[in-house]
């Protein structure tokens, strides 16, 4: 029975790994974008220049640092190289539509800007130091590459004096979950030596500190492969491992407090690490 249970929780810890690997590619994204990101300034200079200019996918934003007008050939050869940088680069193949671009510099001397002149101001600010480019992105496949492969052909063709942004949902998702995994990361490194060593000094005893770190292992890998599966059919938010690995944490050493104190003091009163382990279990593990 007792090796029974043990292949039991190695198949279900094994079983939970590839959901854990590939938990932060289904979180949601319904907040804003974490202070002091790219996607937070992006977003917030969009939010400003264009503030009732919504877009469908993804948006460059380029800006002239001096505030003068964008209306310029630097930002017209900053719109060519973007559009040809962007169709040809291998990691985005497949993943864009070249005629989904549009912007003030590609609509200029079109049929349409014949037409109607004003149409391409919709691109420019209402002061003319910004200009934006809209552009349909399949983020789908490899959204994180994605978004960082746009970041660069958008920080290479950048001319000196501008300052450019990508603004999408997968922008925000990227920064806020690569937050996320710094913060869980931040936990481990403070929290864990630290357990350790509040452990040790409790129970003085080497051999049972490592016990409940390892059953607090298993059971957070147990608690974010569940969250995973639950990820792929509704809305769990990013931060959400975050919250379960702190409380996680401190329900775990709560508990593993009273486990371990009960075994130390039937082993002190003489009984068998069985039996000791065994009144544990009935006694402490009801509490």
């Amino acid at each position: 029975t007792k090796i029974f249970i043990l292949l039991l929780w190695l198949v279900l810890a094994l079983a939970a790994i590839p959901g854990v690997l590939t938990l932060f590619d289904h979180l949601g994204m319904e907040y804003n974008a974490p202070e002091g990101t790219q996607a937070a300034r992006a977003r917030r200079l969009f939010e400003q220049e264009f503030a009732k200019e919504p877009y469908e996918n993804s948006v460059v934003l380029l800006q002239r640092d001096n505030g003068q007008s964008v209306i310029t050939e630097e930002a017209a050869q900053f719109t060519q190289a973007l559009v040809s940088s962007i169709t040809d680069s291998p990691v985005m193949k497949g993943q864009t539509d070249p005629n989904s671009f549009m912007g003030y510099f590609l609509l200029q001397g079109t049929p349409i800007d014949q037409q109607d002149p004003t149409a391409k101001m919709h691109f420019l600010s209402p002061d003319r130091d910004t200009m934006l480019v809209n552009l349909k992105v399949n983020y789908a496949l490899h959204g994180d590459e994605t978004v960082a492969a746009l970041r660069d052909i958008v920080q290479r063709v950048t001319p000196p004096g501008y300052t450019s942004y990508l603004v999408c949902e997968q922008a925000i998702a990227k920064d806020t979950n690569d937050i996320v995994i710094r913060d869980i990361e931040r936990i481990n490194l403070v929290a864990v030596p630290l357990i350790f060593l509040v452990l040790f000094l409790l129970f003085r005893n080497g051999k049972l500190v490592p016990i409940p770190l390892i059953a607090i292992g298993i059971v957070l890998l147990f608690a974010m492969g569940i969250i995973s599966v639950i990820a792929r059919y509704t809305a769990v938010l990013a931060f959400v491992p975050t919250i379960v690995s702190c409380i996680g944490l401190g329900v775990g050493i709560d508990y593993s407090v009273f486990m371990l104190s009960r075994f130390q003091e039937e082993r002190r009163r003489g009984r068998s690490p069985y039996e000791a382990t065994e009144i544990m279990v009935k006694r402490a593990g009801f509490t």
